[in-house]
């Protein structure tokens, strides 16, 4: 059938028409056939579907109205520079916005961009442009955008004008503020915060308020649970029926892994291909957020085009990402399985215990000593970021100001030892002991293993080879960091008849990482790839980070072992 649009009215002059031919069903409701029509012309503005001048109701399906082939409906749209100001003032009521904030959670929750907007409404300002002149809207110091205090004190919520006289109670509609904390955790273990201060009232739903808060953020993942005094909030419930007062405080705990974004971004690619700019401008229309800040929050450097090649999932083919056939059951199962497993062996606090203290340590030799340190380079699964239960060992190397980057052996000894009686000093009453024990100083915590602290020179060898161990780690991405905790769990499960053919974390991380090099894709094919890569590991070349000349293979192993090795 043939759809004819039309822009509405402003200033009494008719826009421009665009006609449309969609393929429909008799069975199709009119809000179906709205939503398709959306999906190719973004309409941010109220729409009205008419046939032969008669409005058609969002529920009423086609044949039942007799809407058959051929036939022509229009869709009147109604733009105006007034509905546009309140569409942003909407948005401004969490909190003060950047102009570009503002523009991206506009596009979210309306399907079309603001500057699509104000072409709708005959304006060829830009945003911030449009925004210094209306007096609803004020520019804050820096640069953020707010309402004026006469709006933002406004004690009515527009958005619930549709609500039908004394179908509430003029109290259920007073507004009222709350703040919502925002917990986001990683499957690699980290975790994110943040809050946000939200103007409500009681009739609102808690989806409608996660909804705003997460926006108010640029968080285009769903939360896990909505939590209130240890209570979890059902979605559809009004926070006056949960109880939710002034100044409450409502928790919302998300658990996100790249498996979330993969997922998202294959519901966009579902049964259409796209090239990598298409496919990042829709996940901004449908999340709210653009694809580079689901990115950040997961942890992972690399731009879009990055990711998809490092995901099965996808494939790019002629410019186009094209979406993989679904992996089976049996595969998901298998998958999610160890990213369940490595969230078991990252959960435990000896590992926050240990980043505290190597923070607490190196903190104190930086500010509780003589020593001029030019920089701290982190070490040990610890500051690596591959720390599993049971497996917290953490190191610092203090690179120092002033001394001979040859010789370390003639200078070093003295310095430690000053070094450790000024940390004994330093943590005295957290410590329960710091000794220098080779080329080291160890402080001991309680229900800690021992920091390990370590001196060299700015540009001496030592400091060289931690300085390129470190890069090695920090440019590895979150699916290579989850192997190699996989491989170093998978490793402590095992007996081995002698402690020296045991395999070291060093080799297994630089296996993993090898393994993220050519198959980055997700933990259920990485692991497989890297027990292919231990059978065969006779035939690998695992460079040592520290000096690329040297082969951990031939470091640790012998032919004898092998076998070994490879059982899973």
């Amino acid at each position: 059938m043939d759809i004819e649009l039309i822009d509405g009215l402003k200033s009494g002059v008719q826009a421009p028409k665009t006609s449309l031919k969609i393929a429909a069903k008799p069975f199709d409701s009119v809000q179906s056939l709205k939503q398709r029509i959306l999906a190719v012309e973004p309409i941010p503005f109220p729409q009205e579907l008419q046939l032969d001048g008669k409005p058609l109701a969002d529920d009423e399906r086609l044949g039942d109205i007799g809407v058959g082939d051929g036939q022509t409906l229009r869709l009147i749209v109604r733009a105006s520079e007034d509905i546009f100001v309140r569409q942003l003032a909407e948005l401004l009521e969490a909190k003060p916005l950047s102009a570009t904030e503002l523009g991206l959670l506009y596009c979210h929750q309306r399907g079309a961009s603001a500057k699509e907007a104000l072409a709708a409404i005959g304006s060829d300002e830009q945003l911030p442009e449009f925004l210094k002149r209306h007096k609803r809207f004020t520019t804050q110091d820096g640069g953020l955008i707010s309402l004026c205090k006469q709006e933002a004190s406004c004690t009515v919520d527009k958005r619930l004008s549709s609500i039908s006289e004394g179908q509430e109670d003029e109290a259920d509609l007073t507004n009222y503020c709350i703040n919502v904390n925002i917990s986001m955790k990683t499957q690699s273990g980290n975790i994110e915060e943040c809050a946000v201060q939200l103007t409500v009232n009681k009739a609102q739903t808690v989806q409608k308020v996660c909804e705003r808060a997460l926006a108010a953020e640029c968080i285009p993942f769903a939360p896990q649970d909505v939590v209130f005094q240890g209570q979890v909030l059902p979605a559809a419930e009004r926070l006056g029926t949960c109880k939710v007062n002034e100044g409450a405080t409502v928790h919302l705990d998300m658990k996100i892994s790249h498996q979330s974004l993969v997922r998202q971004l294959a519901d966009v690619l579902k049964d259409r291909s796209l090239s990598v700019v298409e496919l990042g401008d829709h996940y901004c229309y449908r999340f709210g957020a653009p694809v580079s800040r689901a990115l950040q929050l997961l942890g992972l450097r690399g731009r879009l085009r990055d990711f998809l090649k490092a995901n099965a999932a996808f494939s790019i083919e002629s410019g186009l990402v094209v979406l993989q056939q679904a992996k089976s059951a049996k595969e998901t199962a298998a998958n999610e399985g160890y990213l369940k497993l490595h969230e078991d062996i990252t959960s435990c606090p000896s590992i926050k215990q240990a980043q505290s203290a190597l923070d607490m340590t190196i903190k104190a030799a930086s500010e509780g000593s003589f020593l001029s340190i030019a920089r701290v380079i982190r070490g040990g699964s610890v500051g690596q970021g591959t720390a599993i239960k049971g497996n917290t060992d953490a190191k610092a190397m203090l690179l120092l100001n002033g001394m001979p980057p040859v010789g370390r052996e003639k200078w070093m000894l003295p310095l430690l030892h000053a070094l450790a009686a000024a940390l004994w000093h330093a943590l005295s009453g957290k410590a329960k002991d710091v000794v220098v024990k080779g080329d080291a100083v160890h402080v001991q915590f309680e229900g800690v293993g021992p920091i390990e602290i370590s001196l060299d020179a700015v540009a001496g060898p030592a400091a060289l080879a931690a300085e390129r161990t470190a890069r090695f780690f920090e440019k590895q991405p979150v699916p290579a960091k989850i192997t190699m905790k996989l491989l170093k769990w998978w490793r402590d499960q095992k007996s081995w008849r002698d402690v020296q053919f045991r395999p070291s974390d060093l080799l297994l991380e630089v296996l993993a990482a090898e393994v993220a090099a050519t198959l980055p894709s997700d933990q259920d094919e990485a692991m497989e790839k890297a027990m292919e890569l231990m059978a065969n590991i006779k035939t690998c070349r695992l460079a040592d980070p520290a000096d690329p000349a040297i082969n951990l293979v031939d470091e640790a192993f012998d032919s004898r072992q092998m076998a070994e090795l490879a059982t899973k």
